[in-house]
C-alpha cells in the first residue's frame, strides 16, 4: 500500500516537471530551492524531532503528551522565526545581499510550521498503523502542488506560484491528519497534561539532542550548494542544482515514504529478531537491484535526458545529476533504514557520522568557491564526499540492525557492480549504435536486470520473511 501510494504521489511531481520546467525559469526554481532549503532547516527546530518519540511510549496518554509537547514548540519556533525575518530581511536587503528576492523568504517559516504539524500528524497515524491515511495523504500533497504550481504558471511567471504550491501541498498533508491531531490536543488536562509533556519531554531528551541537530546539519549540509551558489549570486545554477536535487529526491523520497515507517514500527516491535534482520537484508538487497542500475545511467545521459525532457536551457542540470548519481545509489539504501538508531536509542551514532561529513562538505564547498574554482567541480567534490559519507552510514545500519560484516560488502560490492557495469555498458553502446538507439537499449538492459534481480531477490529473502 505504501509503496504503491508513493509511485502516485512521486509520478505527479515528475510528471508534471517537463511543464513547470517550461513555465518558470531557472532562477524561480533557485528561490524555491532557498525557500524550501531555509524551510528544511526550520521544520526540525520547530518539533525539536520529538514527533519521532511519538512510537516509542506504551501509553497513548504518554504519546499524546509528546504531540502537544511538539505542536507547541512548532508554534512558539515558527512565531519566533517570523520576527527574525521581520528584522533580518530588510537589513540584508539593504546591503545588497539578497538581489530583491528577499520578499519570498517571509514564507519559509510558515511552510516550515506546515511541514512539522504534517510529520506530527503523521507519526501519530504511523503508532496506530494507519498506513491507508498516510498514503492517501501523500498523493493529495503533491496532487495539490502540482495543480496550484501549474495554474499559477499559466497565469503570471512568478516564483510566488512555486512556493505557495509547495505551503498548500504541506497544508493538505498536515490537514489529512487533523483528526489525529484533535485527539492528542484534546486529551489535555483529560488524559494528559503540562507536567506530563515535559516530564515525556525529558525521557526522550535525545530526541533533541541528536536527531534535532542531526535533522538541522543535514538539511543544512544538503541545500548547502544552493547557500553557495545564493550567495555567489548565481541563483540560476541555485534553480539547476535545484531541479536535479528534485528529481533525484524522487526515489529516496519514495523509499522512505514507503518502507521507513513500516520499518520503524517493525524495529521498534521485533528489532533483534532473526525474521527482522531477514526482512531488513531482503529490503536492502532489493533496494540496490532495483536503483543501482538506473543510477548507472543517469551517470552517462543525465545531460542529454534533461535538455530533452526539460529543455536545452536546464542541460547543466543533467550534469549536476550525474555527478550526483554515484551518492543516489548509496543513499537509497540508508534512506529507509535509518530509524534503526532511533529504535535503539542510538542517535548519537548517526549525529556523529552526520556531523563529520558535513562539516567536510560544507569546508569544501566553501573553499572551492572562494578561491573560484568551476561549479562543476565544486559539485563533483561534493558528490565524492557523500559516497563516502552514505558508505561509513550504512556500515552504521548494519551494525544496529544486528546482520553481518560479509553482508554490507556483499551488498555494496552488488550496488558498485550493477552500476558501475551499467555505465561501462552504456558507453560501449554509445559508441556503436546511435544516440536514440543507444539509449533505447541501454534503459531497456537495465530495466531487465532491475526485474530479474527482484524476482529473485523476493524469493530468496522477502518470501521467507515471517513477517
Amino acid at each position: 500500500m505504501m509503496a504503491a501510494a508513493g509511485i502516485v504521489a512521486q509520478a505527479v511531481p515528475l510528471a508534471l516537471m517537463p511543464i513547470l520546467s517550461r513555465l518558470y525559469t531557472p532562477v524561480d526554481l533557485g528561490i524555491l530551492a532557498l525557500v524550501v532549503s531555509i524551510a528544511a532547516v526550520l521544520a526540525p527546530l520547530c518539533t525539536a524531532r520529538f514527533e519521532l518519540a511519538i512510537m516509542l511510549p506504551q501509553e497513548p496518554s504518554d504519546a499524546h503528551a509528546i504531540a502537544g509537547f511538539a505542536t507547541v514548540l512548532a508554534t512558539s519556533v515558527t512565531l519566533l522565526a517570523l520576527l527574525l525575518a521581520i528584522v533580518a530581511i530588510p537589513i540584508l536587503e539593504a546591503d545588497g545581499k539578497l538581489d530583491g528576492h528577499g520578499i519570498w523568504l517571509y514564507l519559509a517559516p510558515l511552510l516550515a510550521f506546515t511541514i512539522a504539524i504534517g510529520q506530527v500528524g503523521n507519526v501519530l497515524a504511523n503508532r496506530r498503523q494507519a498506513y491507508g491515511k498516510i498514503a492517501r495523504a501523500g498523493i493529495s500533497q503533491q496532487l495539490v502542488n502540482g495543480a496550484v504550481a501549474t495554474i499559477t504558471g499559466v497565469i503570471a511567471n512568478s516564483p510566488f506560484g512555486l512556493i505557495a504550491a509547495r505551503i498548500l501541498g504541506a497544508a493538505t498533508y498536515a490537514a489529512a491528519f487533523w483528526r489525529d491531531i484533535r485527539d492528542a490536543l484534546c486529551g489535555f488536562r483529560h488524559h494528559w497534561t503540562s507536567r506530563d509533556a515535559v516530564r515525556n519531554a525529558g525521557i526522550y531528551r535525545q530526541f533533541a539532542l541528536f536527531n534535532m541537530p542531526y535533522s538541522l546539519v543535514g538539511s543544512f549540509s544538503r541545500d548547502f550548494l544552493v547557500y553557495a551558489f545564493s550567495a555567489f549570486r548565481d541563483v540560476a545554477a541555485a534553480g539547476q542544482f535545484g531541479l536535479a536535487r528534485l528529481l533525484l529526491n524522487a526515489p529516496t523520497s519514495l523509499l522512505a515514504a514507503s518502507l521507513s515507517q513500516v520499518f520503524y514500527q517493525q524495529a521498534v516491535t521485533r528489532g533483534g529478531t532473526a525474521a527482522f534482520r531477514q526482512m531488513t537484508m531482503g529490503l536492502l538487497r532489493a533496494t540496490a537491484i532495483g536503483l543501482a542500475p538506473a543510477c548507472g545511467a543517469l551517470a552517462l545521459w543525465g545531460p542529454d535526458v534533461f535538455s530533452i525532457v526539460f529543455g536545452e536551457h536546464w542541460r547543466e542540470a543533467g550534469f549536476f545529476a550525474a555527478y550526483l548519481a554515484g551518492p543516489l545509489a548509496l543513499s537509497a539504501l540508508t534512506s529507509w533504514p535509518e530509524r534503526i538508531f532511533e529504535a535503539n536509542l542510538k542517535q548519537q551514532w548517526s549525529f556523529a557520522i552526520q556531523l563529520t561529513f558535513d562539516a567536510l562538505s560544507i569546508g569544501a564547498v566553501v573553499v572551492l568557491m572562494a578561491n573560484g574554482a568551476d561549479k562543476y567541480v565544486t559539485v563533483l567534490v561534493y558528490a565524492c564526499i557523500q559516497t563516502v559519507f552514505h558508505l561509513c552510514y550504512l556500515g552504521a545500519v548494519f551494525h544496529f540492525a544486528g546482520l553481518r560484516l560479509v553482508n554490507y560488502f556483499e551488498t555494496i560490492a552488488l550496488a558498485a557492480c550493477l552500476f558501475g557495469g551499467m555505465y561501462v555498458a552504456g558507453v560501449g553502446l554509445k559508441q556503436t549504435l546511435s544516440l536514440p538507439v543507444a539509449f533505447s537499449v541501454h534503459v531497456a538492459i537495465g530495466a531487465l536486470i532491475s526485474l530479474i534481480g527482484l524476482w529473485l531477490t523476493r524469493a530468496r529473502y522477502l518470501k521467507q520473511s515471517p513477517i
